[in-house]
C-alpha cells in the first residue's frame, strides 16, 4: 500500500483509513472491509468539491455496472473526504490510468447510468447525426461548466443592475440640476421684470410731472392763475 497517499474517508458507516495499491483501493483493518480492485473501475467521480468547501465524496462506478441486461445500482461510495487530499487522489488515479471528473453538485445516479447503457455512441464524440457531443464521462464535467457559466451569467446580470442604478442616480441628479437651473432662471426673469417695472414706474412719474408742468404753463398763458381755475 502507498500509505503517503491514504486518507481517511466513510465507505460504510464509519470514518476509516483507505489506502491506495497498485492494484486496489482498500481498507482490511476495519469491519467490513473495503477493496475495489483498480482493474474493475470504470470511472471516478469526485461530487461536492467546491474551493470553500471543507469536505467531498467520492463516487465509484464499477465496469460490472456498465454490462448490459445487469441491474442498474448505485455507484460505490467514500464519503466526508477531506478536501486537502483532492490532488493527492488525483494524482493516483492519473498513474492508474483512471478517469475521472468532478462538479460542485450531486447526480442522481441510476438515471445517469440508465442513460449512459442506453447510449450506443457513449465513448465516442460525436452523436447518431454526426453532431459533436463529449466523450464518454467528460458529459459529467461539461454539466459543472454549464452551471459556472450561469453564476457568471448572474454575476454580470447583477453587474448591469448596479450600472441601471447607478444610471438612475446619476439621472436624478441630472433632473436634479435642472430643476435648480430652471429656479435660477425663473429667479433672474422676476428680478428682470421687477427690474423693468421700477423703471417703466419711474417714466410714468416722469411723464406726469411733464403733463403737470404743461398744464401750468398752459394756465399761467391764459392770465388765469390755476387756484382760481380750480374754485370755480
Amino acid at each position: 500500500p502507498y500509505k503517503e497517499l491514504g486518507f481517511f474517508g466513510t465507505p460504510n458507516k464509519e470514518m476509516v483509513f483507505l489506502q491506495p495499491t497498485t492494484c486496489a483501493l482498500l481498507n482490511v483493518t476495519d469491519q467490513p472491509a473495503f477493496v475495489v480492485p483498480t482493474d474493475d473501475i470504470e470511472h471516478i467521480h469526485f461530487e461536492r468539491v467546491n474551493p470553500n468547501g471543507r469536505n467531498f465524496d467520492l463516487k465509484i462506478i464499477v465496469k460490472s455496472n456498465m454490462a448490459p441486461n445487469t441491474p442498474i445500482s448505485d455507484p460505490l461510495s467514500i464519503n466526508m473526504i477531506e478536501q486537502r487530499y483532492l490532488n493527492q487522489i488525483m494524482g493516483w488515479l492519473m498513474d492508474s490510468s483512471i478517469t475521472y471528473t468532478q462538479t460542485d453538485k450531486t447526480w442522481n445516479w441510476k438515471a445517469v447510468l440508465s442513460l449512459v447503457k442506453e447510449d450506443e455512441r457513449f465513448y465516442l464524440d460525436t452523436d447518431e447525426n454526426g453532431a459533436k457531443k463529449p466523450a464518454g464521462w467528460a458529459f459529467l464535467k461539461m454539466q459543472d461548466s454549464d452551471g459556472e457559466e450561469e453564476e457568471e451569467d448572474d454575476g454580470e446580470s447583477e453587474f448591469n443592475a448596479s450600472s441601471v442604478d447607478e444610471d438612475d442616480d446619476e439621472t436624478e441628479e441630472s433632473f436634479a440640476e435642472d430643476d435648480e437651473s430652471e429656479e435660477e432662471e425663473e429667479d433672474e426673469s422676476d428680478q428682470e421684470e421687477s427690474g423693468e417695472d421700477w423703471d417703466d414706474l419711474e417714466k410714468r412719474a416722469a411723464e406726469d410731472d411733464r403733463e403737470k408742468n404743461k398744464r401750468d404753463a398752459v394756465y399761467e398763458m391764459e392770465g388765469e392763475p390755476r387756484s382760481k381755475r380750480r374754485k370755480s
